[in-house]
């Protein structure tokens, strides 16, 4: 068993901050820490292993790795240059270099890969405006290319692996699913006010538990997680399509998540699915923007109770729309929850899915299918991938068998004596 601790220790004062650090040194083997730029002094106070950076932005995260923890290596991997968001939203108008301080340990004989960074603010937020929503979009473009450099890190890593953050957003959040399409598993606990803003993600450990940590001087709670070393499965590292790649299936625009999403509903249905409208497109005047982005299909209506539940099961916010005069015909709205380019409308509707809404625009109405899985689903993509690659090498072992029972039928009328 390992325990890890992330903590951003901006918002404290100098003083208390070295008691901060002198407190968690000793509990954890290695504790990722977040805006201490101007902290190497107090972190030097702890007599840990002090890995940061001499410069702003490699400095702005460092981690702290206890005195009997042995170091098998240390790098720093650059993910976003400095980059001018604009004065909206918290923080400087200007967002240094950000990266990735991360080091290879050895924790109870075992070799355990731990990285810290630190995101771009203000990504949650609703923009009013088109100063604000100019600035809203700088921010998430800037948070998307960051989470695309900590995926490819975390696919460069061999074995198991940890990388931990003030994510600057709530683990729900649409944007962090490419970390869970890596294969990443998030631990987190309500450590800003009431979001779990501070979060480790982990690869090849076997979770056992997360908490805050009360009694601190930041504004932030230091978040831990328990891990099993001896339980981890072994780590599986292979090549996955681009899950935003556009794509053609069943003759509408989608991307690759998107359409493994419905081969996995199709799968489960035991038919294929009609697709009336795909992604990308506001050419449907009615759809409010829902399409704009990725994760949203409209389907044929038919066997729609079916369609509807199963869909909801596999991690859709899906519902049935009957046909209203001049405004659409009957159809099946669905819209796969945690896909990172879902529109803001499409965002919305799933929050109104998970309020038990029927998704459409205010006044908020009942759904009349008050049906929800109960824990969520979210759609794995990396299962379907896989699952999809067994089911193509089940097909080519049956045509394979046939062929080989038909030899043998040939054969046998062959033998003479029988």
């Amino acid at each position: 068993m390992i325990d890890l601790c992330t903590y951003n220790a901006g918002n404290a004062k100098s003083g208390p901050v070295v008691a901060d650090f002198r407190n968690l040194t000793p509990r954890f083997p290695v504790v990722g820490l977040q805006e201490v730029a101007d902290r190497k002094r107090q972190m030097n106070a702890t007599g840990a292993q002090v890995l940061t950076g001499e410069a702003n932005d490699e400095g702005h995260v460092a981690l702290l790795v206890s005195a009997g923890t042995p170091i098998v290596s240390t790098g720093y991997v650059r993910c976003t240059p400095r980059s001018r968001v604009g004065a909206w939203g918290a923080g400087p108008a200007v967002i240094a270099a950000k990266g990735i301080r991360w080091s290879r340990v050895v924790i109870d004989g075992s070799e355990v890969t731990v990285g810290v960074t630190h995101m771009v603010p203000s990504v949650q937020r609703t923009a009013r405006g088109p100063i604000a929503k100019a600035g809203l979009a700088r921010r998430r473009a800037l948070y998307r290319k960051h989470i695309r450099a900590v995926v490819a890190w975390v696919e460069s890593v061999q074995g198991p692996l940890v990388v931990m953050a003030d994510w600057n957003a709530t683990s729900d959040f649409p944007l962090l699913q490419p970390l869970r399409d890596a294969g990443l598993t998030c631990s987190s606990a309500p450590s800003h006010g009431k979001r779990d803003i501070d979060q480790l993600w982990s690869r090849g450990l076997d979770v056992v538990n997360a908490e805050a940590l009360t009694g601190f001087s930041s504004d932030h709670r230091p978040v831990t997680a328990s891990y099993d070393l001896q339980e981890a499965p072994p780590v599986p590292n292979p090549t996955f399509p681009d899950p935003v790649e556009k794509v053609t299936f069943r003759g509408r625009l989608m991307d690759n998540k998107t359409m493994y999403g419905l081969l996995v509903a199709e799968h489960r249905l035991g038919y294929e699915l009609t697709v009336t409208q795909g992604c990308y497109s506001t050419a449907v005047g009615a759809s409010a923007g829902t399409h704009a982005g990725g994760g949203v299909v409209d389907l044929a209506p038919w066997d729609q109770d079916n369609k509807v539940r199963t869909l909801r099961d596999l991690g859709w916010a899906a519902w049935y729309r009957p046909a209203i005069a001049g405004l659409w015909p009957a159809h099946i709205h669905a819209v796969m929850i945690g896909h990172q380019t879902l529109s803001p409308e499409a965002v919305d509707q799933v929050a109104k899915y998970r309020r038990g809404e029927d998704g459409l625009a205010d006044p908020p109405t009942p759904d009349p299918n008050p049906y929800r899985p109960d824990p969520e689903v979210v759609f794995d993509y990396r299962a379907a991938v896989r699952d999809e690659r067994i089911r193509e090498r089940n097909t080519s072992l049956r045509a394979r068998i046939k062929t080989l029972r038909d030899r043998i039928s040939a054969n046998n009328n062959r033998i003479t004596y029988k």
